[in-house]
């Protein structure tokens, strides 16, 4: 490895978080833009799921 892709590949590793995390901030904006659209997703699908995981825990299921 030359001292150019050296220097190189340690600017990529230290961006790398800071362009997932932005990724993750749009991913969020837009979710929660769109949340009143989802609303009956979210409690169709994660009211049970959300029941299902606390009865489990009740139970001591692993």
């Amino acid at each position: 490895m030359t001292y150019r892709q050296a220097i190189f590949s340690a600017r990529l590793d230290t961006w790398t978080p800071v362009i997932r995390s932005l990724g993750y901030a749009v991913i969020g904006v837009l979710l929660i833009d769109s949340l009143p659209a989802l609303w009956p997703l979210v409690l169709l699908f994660g009211l049970p799921a959300f029941i299902t995981i606390a009865a489990m825990d009740r139970e001591g299921v692993e």
